[in-house]
């Protein structure tokens, strides 16, 4: 096969698919209107309750209040002094809003707020649908079990009358209490639950009249999860949450989210609270550390410069530089003056002259060696004006060269007296010279250790003070903490209850009403397994005859044909006058309902598969009792005679005799013949008087051995006779598989015709039949489909039928064909009828 052909066979079985699951679809949706009255029904019902449902449904409130959380701006880290430590006493992390938010709903948080709002105590007044709840402005008293456990529950009544409560019907973990308690309005009275404290709210009136209040006390951790139900909170913005909260009162939805809000704060001062004193103590306690560090540090510090007389390190080194820059300078003047005194005592020494001077300014600065110079040079000055004004050998002048030759050594043993104390000086003085140069060598040792002590007394003094600085804003923060959230919109809500929501109830209701009869009427129809459309028949290779409509109530009669055919029905047993008279034959002459078009055209097929044959017998069967062989070969054989056919009609069902029922008793009957009591089979038959074509042969009494009758050869015989008497032989036979009488007539006859009743007959026969007809068990096996039912839209009948036989709506009709009306004018005159029993039978 090419690839052509598969992709159209494909395509093919695609249309199929998709056509018949459009026609299952379409024959649902007619199934489920042909029964519009139960969808009425059920959205009525439903509706009815939906209604019920919110008068008994305590209103719900919901009101939702904006939160701005604040962002907790903390230090993260120590690792840096000044900025880094902003916030040192604020210990935290950074805020989180989800966190925040699982905060604000934690079990803990709603305990608190369930406590202080006396949440687990409920007010109500019991209303025709509903009870009425209590709260704040409606709430005259209000009522506190003082000893009674956190996890027991309670519940009383109170009368309130002229300044006094009566409280009864207590009931404690739901045990009733016996007991009725009277008590003044404002104090506390032993009752059966536990010591009551009854006190009037703002809004109690001595003198107005309350109706009776029911007061029930549930336990803590209940109502804390039913208001943990009842509250969401979610993001809105980067700081911004909202807080809903649905409750039966308004105002108390509202004291709920304020009180949350309050408590959600206190718990956040009381967190920062105790983390700044943590923190206070942490920083006394370093402190206190640091404090005993700095006061060693100090003491190593004044030691070490008390060792080495360091008042500092920079005074000491200028100090011992400033020594020895001025060691240096003595040194050098030393050293200058010794030069300019043994230049000097040379030049005494070496005086070229005996009447030369010696150099008074020459530099020595002894003042005994300089009053002796001048001494000298004086004494030469006048030796030598004397010498002038005499000669040399002046006896004066001799003297006084004697005089200055010894007070020459005079000078020249003072100039060495004064060099031998410059030398001693410059002794002295390079010995502090060398001592300084050492000094200030070993300064940057003394330097290094120095520092090193003195940065960490800078290190733990500046650490100090930090620490006094951040304990002081530490105290300052915690006198001044501002609340994490604030409310920066109010709690609103609308004054219509978001619960019960009328309208979707309303919706719900009217949904369940369409579905639930949807659901069984399909339902019922799914698990359906028997034939029920010609659909079921269409993969079986036997040939299809035609279907006949279900018949009760499918024709309209006048109110005088229902009349009759109720009393036709009261007198069960009455004998029928005429074989075409009896309720269940709907084929009349000249009737167009669809009744006769259906037995028109099951007539037409089966002259067409008679051809040319003379006779013809056929054999009517099923395999369940009451699937209409009897009603199908007496509607039939009318047919048939109406055109002149001459037929005759054997009941071979001797068990039952169904179709005996279609005439009056008689007093012999086939049943007779066969069993050899009479001879001829016209004594047997009775005739129709409007159609004498027609002959029928009914059973009379029920033989007690139908099997052995129907053996003989006798019905071989009739049947041979009939033949040639007859255009058709019609046989009504029993159903096969449950007596062996249908397989002995089988032999006899020429065609066989096997009933199939809708919704009667299991599909998983249909396997069965089609084996019997590609055996040839039964000759030229054919099917009628009988009783077959389609019920469609609000304004047409009830049933409708896909049948070959719409032909007959749409053609000669003269009479003013309206669809809706399956009946002609013949019928009302009593042509057609109803019976209260299932017609197709």
């Amino acid at each position: 096969m090419s690839t052509t052909e598969n992709n159209s066979t494909e395509f093919q079985e695609s249309l199929e698919e998709q056509g018949e699951f459009l026609s299952k679809v379409k024959d649902w949706l007619y199934l489920c209107l042909s029964k519009w009255y139960w969808f009425i029904a059920c959205v009525v019902v439903c509706l009815v309750l939906s209604q019920i449902k919110i008068l008994r449904t305590t209103p719900v409130y919901t009101r939702t209040a904006k939160v701005i959380i604040k962002s907790n701006e903390v230090g993260t880290t120590l690792s840096k002094m000044g900025d880094e430590f902003e916030g040192i006493g604020r210990m935290g992390l950074q805020l989180d809003l989800t966190d925040e938010i699982i905060s604000m709903q934690a079990i803990d948080v709603i305990t608190e707020v369930v406590r202080n709002l006396h949440l687990d105590m409920n007010y109500s007044v019991p209303g025709v649908w509903r009870s009425e709840v209590l709260y704040d402005a409606t709430l005259p008293v209000t009522t506190n079990i003082l000893d009674i456990d956190d996890n027991s529950s309670a519940s009383f009544c109170v009368k309130l009358n002229s300044g006094e409560a009566v409280l009864s019907n207590f009931v404690l973990n739901g045990t009733p209490q016996s007991g009725s308690i009277k008590c003044k309005v404002a104090s506390v009275v032993e009752t059966p639950v536990g010591k009551v404290a009854v006190m009037p709210t703002t809004y109690y009136n001595r003198n107005a009249s309350y109706p009776k209040m029911d007061v029930s006390r549930s336990p803590i951790l209940s109502a804390v999860y039913e208001y943990r139900g009842k509250l969401s909170i979610y993001k809105t913005g980067s700081r911004i949450v909202d807080v809903k909260v649905n409750d039966y009162s308004t105002k108390r939805a509202d004291d709920f989210i304020s009180t949350l809000i309050a408590v959600n704060n206190g718990n956040w001062i009381k967190d920062k609270n105790q983390v700044m004193v943590s923190t206070s103590l942490f920083i006394n306690d370093r402190l206190q550390i640091i404090e005993r560090e700095l006061g060693n540090v100090e003491s190593d510090i004044s030691d070490y410069k008390s060792a080495n007389l360091m008042p500092s390190v920079s005074a000491v080194t200028g100090v011992n530089f400033d020594k020895s820059n001025s060691t240096n300078d003595v040194i050098f003047s030393l050293n200058n003056q010794i030069s300019i005194a043994h230049f000097v005592r040379n030049l005494v020494v070496n005086l070229s002259s005996s009447s030369q001077l010696i150099p008074i300014n020459s530099g020595i600065s002894n003042p005994v060696v300089s009053e002796q110079i001048s001494h000298y040079n004086n004494l030469m000055l006048h030796r030598n004006n004397l010498a002038a004004n005499s000669s040399e050998q002046n006896p004066l002048v001799v003297d006084m060269d004697r005089q200055l030759a010894e007070l020459r050594n005079v000078v020249i043993n003072a100039i060495d007296n004064h060099v031998l104390a410059l030398e001693q000086n410059l002794s002295a003085y390079g010995g502090l010279e060398r001592d300084a140069k050492a000094r200030l060598a070993a300064n940057p040792q003394q330097a290094k250790f120095l520092l090193s002590i003195e940065r960490q007394q800078k290190v733990k003094e500046s650490l100090y003070l930090f620490l006094l600085q951040k304990r002081e804003e530490n105290e300052l923060s915690q006198a001044f903490t501002a609340y994490n959230t604030r409310i920066v919109e109010q709690p609103i809500g609308s004054d219509s209850p978001t619960s019960p929501k009328k309208n979707k109830i309303r919706m719900i209701a009217l949904v369940l009403g369409l579905c639930i009869p949807a659901v069984i009427i399909i339902g019922r129809e799914l698990l359906n397994t028997s034939v029920r459309t010609r659909k079921d028949l269409e993969k079986l290779s036997i040939p299809f005859l035609g279907e006949i409509p279900y018949a009760l109530d499918s024709i309209k009669i006048s109110k005088k044909n229902k009349k009759k055919k109720r009393r036709d029905t009261k007198t069960k047993g009455a004998k029928n006058e005429n074989f075409e008279e009896h309720p269940t034959i709907f084929v009349k002459h000249a009737s167009r309902n669809y009744i006769n078009e259906a037995f028109r055209v099951l007539r037409s097929n089966i002259d067409f598969m008679k051809g040319g044959e003379k006779s013809r017998v056929i054999m009517f069967t099923s395999y369940n009792p009451g699937s209409g062989k009897s009603f199908i070969t007496a509607n039939l054989s009318v047919a048939m005679a109406i055109t002149d056919i001459k037929v005759a009609v054997l009941d071979c069902d001797l068990r039952h005799a169904s179709l005996s029922g279609y005439l009056p008793k008689t007093k012999i009957g086939l049943a007779n013949y066969l069993a050899g009591k009479v001879d001829d089979y016209h004594q047997v038959c009775v005739r129709s008087e409007k159609y004498p074509s027609i002959t029928v042969f009914p059973v009379d009494s029920i033989p007690p051995n139908p099997t052995e009758l129907l053996n003989k050869d006798r019905l071989k015989l009739l049947i041979k006779q009939l033949r040639e008497e007859y255009d058709y032989v019609l046989i009504d036979c029993p159903p096969l598989d449950i007596v062996a009488d249908t397989f002995i007539v089988a032999r006899y006859v020429d065609q066989t015709v096997f009933v199939v009743r809708a919704n009667l007959m299991e599909r998983s026969l249909l396997v069965d039949l089609e084996a019997l007809y590609k055996q040839g068990t039964y000759p030229n096996l054919s099917i009628i489909l009988n009783a077959t039912v389609e019920e469609v839209g609000y304004y047409s009948h009830r049933y409708n039928y896909k049948y070959g036989y719409k032909y007959g709506y749409k053609y000669g009709y003269k009479y003013g064909y309206h669809p809706h009306n399956y009946y002609h004018e013949e019928d009302e005159e009593g042509e057609g009828g109803e019976s209260g029993e299932d017609m197709n039978r």
